[in-house]
């Protein structure tokens, strides 16, 4: 009997803790997780790899899969690290991990560019880690209250948000910056901002987006390409701007509604990013239509899952950090889906569990442990 309730005892804190998850939540990430491996090991074989020691150890379509599985180890740990925490000691990971990223983020201006950006440091995408510490950060100070008529947690907020989209738009990476700024907006918008503040947005938005096409030679032949498929109904250049979302399309196109097979796609070995960029397309082709229905199906789930649970918070952080999740995790996926269906312009944006890509893993579990800890019963949720 006493060796029963001392195991008792110890097993407590992990019982309170599982019943506290939100499982639904919590399995489908495991079933995103299990998709994207799947679908990196099928892609593994069209990638040139040849250098590292698991190349002359793992059959080929194994190599990058064996990669992704210690990420997503590591990942997974992350995740139910952060989800065991309470909300004061979330927030000062998340304020620490903000002001940890910040250096990092700046040092990458004076890394090589790479595919004619500059985004790594030290083998690390400083931009992935910031977003989940900037959404953070910004719902702990809009929850502060006001000190001054000119100085508010929300024109903090705002400090906090420009100071790395600066940084992140001179890489330059316009999809991390739209990314980050639609979150501020609807974090901005829960915070309960009234409707001339929220219509002053609009115009800055117009003129932002206006100067990048002006400035931004890349962006502009995207948007030029995309809006002159969208009135004529066909690719302008598939061999340039157009050659990707084009090879793209062809694999929905080839694999209908049930897909070629597991392995039997030939568009991966001509779609340049495969494995992280376009994994969805990857996705389309080898098996069909249901499944990428089935992945939209898990990111709505996750996202209206949590943005539900918050309806029941009294806790304005609460809210006001996991609107700011859910968006970013949505948009996230919206744009990547996006950009492989050719609903959107080509732009480079990992899909969230699913693609390949350490830094992106190790940042989407940290985000993961987030809107696991604030949707966490004893959160008074």
């Amino acid at each position: 009997m006493e060796n029963i309730l001392v195991a008792n005892k110890y097993r407590t804190p992990f019982i309170k803790w599982y019943k506290s998850l939100d499982i639904v939540m919590l399995s489908s990430f495991f079933a995103l997780i299990a998709m994207g491996i799947i679908l990196i090991i099928s892609v593994g074989d069209a990638l040139k790899l040849n250098q590292g020691i698991l190349y002359h150890i793992l059959p080929r379509e194994w190599v990058l899969a064996s990669k992704q599985i210690i990420f997503v180890c590591l990942s997974l740990g992350i995740t139910i690290a952060l989800s065991a925490l309470d909300l004061k000691s979330m927030r000062r990971v998340g304020i620490g991990l903000y002001v940890l990223c910040l250096p990092f983020l700046f040092m990458t201006l004076f890394m090589p560019a790479k595919g004619g950006a500059s985004r790594w440091f030290l083998g690390i995408q400083p931009s992935e880690f910031i977003k989940p510490a900037f959404i953070i950060v910004s719902a702990w100070l809009m929850t502060i209250p006001s000190q001054s008529k000119y100085l508010s947690g929300t024109t903090l907020s705002l400090v906090a948000l420009l100071v790395p989209v600066m940084i992140i738009y001179k890489q330059p990476d316009v999809g991390q910056t739209i990314l980050l700024c639609s979150a501020w907006a609807i974090m901005f918008f829960v915070s309960g901002a009234n409707l001339l503040k929220i219509l002053m947005i609009l115009p800055v938005t117009f003129l932002g987006g206006y100067v990048t096409y002006l400035f931004k030679p890349h962006f502009q032949r995207r948007i030029d390409s995309f809006i002159h498929q969208i009135l004529y109904s066909e690719k302008k250049d598939i061999t340039g701007e157009d050659y990707q979302s084009h090879r793209a399309e062809e694999s929905f196109k080839n694999g209908g509604l049930l897909g070629q097979g597991p392995g039997e796609g030939e568009m991966k070995f001509r779609l340049p990013e495969a494995h992280n960029d376009y994994i969805y397309a990857v996705a389309g082709e080898e098996f069909g239509v249901i499944l990428c229905w089935f992945i939209i199906f898990l990111f709505m789930l996750i996202t209206v899952r949590l943005l539900w649970k918050l309806t029941y918070s009294q806790n304005k952080f609460i809210l006001i950090a996991g609107s700011g999740l859910a968006s970013a995790f949505a948009i996230q996926a919206l744009i990547h889906i996006g950009v492989n269906t050719g609903l959107l312009p080509s732009k480079g944006m990992t899909l969230p569990f699913v693609s390949y890509g350490g830094s992106s893993m190790l940042a989407i579990g940290i985000s993961a442990g987030f809107m696991l800890c604030i949707s966490k019963k004893n959160n008074n949720i």
